[in-house]
């Protein structure tokens, strides 16, 4: 993951993509491949933000941006972790990520996205009304939000809620 493959969106295609009247300052993106729905990050205008790195994987998986805000830094992550049933493409891509968010583990993350897996074995699987299993994956991703500490904000906020 590096700078390079992240893409800023020139002003001439922000304006055929939103018209002249854009509220949107910034967005980066990694389009990824036929096999990856590609990622990306919006900045509006009214946040006044100062970008200093971007960076991104070259599958489209994920694009990530060093902000300033308000004097505060941020590292903002957007996922789609579009690798179901693919052990080994979910613990490389999840020892991609884990190591993304140690180096910026001096500011504050906020990720955006889909693991494409439900992280609480009390809850049904979408596709298949079964429960949750645990696979080697969920155990992985959970580990690695507890050694970061981070949380699953939406989960927190609708604890009984069964999907989105």
């Amino acid at each position: 993951m590096h700078s390079p493959s992240a893409k800023r969106l020139t002003h001439q295609s922000k304006l055929k993509i939103f018209g002249d009247k854009s509220s949107v300052e910034f967005l980066f993106f990694s389009h990824g491949s036929s096999e990856a729905c590609g990622a990306a990050i919006l900045i509006p205008r009214f946040m006044k933000a100062n970008l200093t790195n971007t960076l991104c994987d070259s599958d489209g998986r994920c694009v990530g941006i060093d902000v300033e805000i308000n004097s505060q830094n941020y590292f903002l992550l957007n996922i789609n972790a579009q690798i179901k049933d693919h052990s080994i493409e979910q613990n490389i891509f999840l020892t991609k990520i884990t190591d993304i968010l140690k180096e910026n583990f001096e500011e504050i993350i906020i990720i955006g996205d889909d693991f494409n897996k439900t992280l609480n074995p009390n809850y049904m699987d979408q596709e298949t009304g079964r429960p949750v299993t645990q696979n080697v994956y969920s155990k992985m991703l959970n580990k690695m939000m507890k050694c970061l500490e981070l949380d699953d904000i939406w989960r927190i906020h609708n604890p009984d809620a069964l999907s989105l």
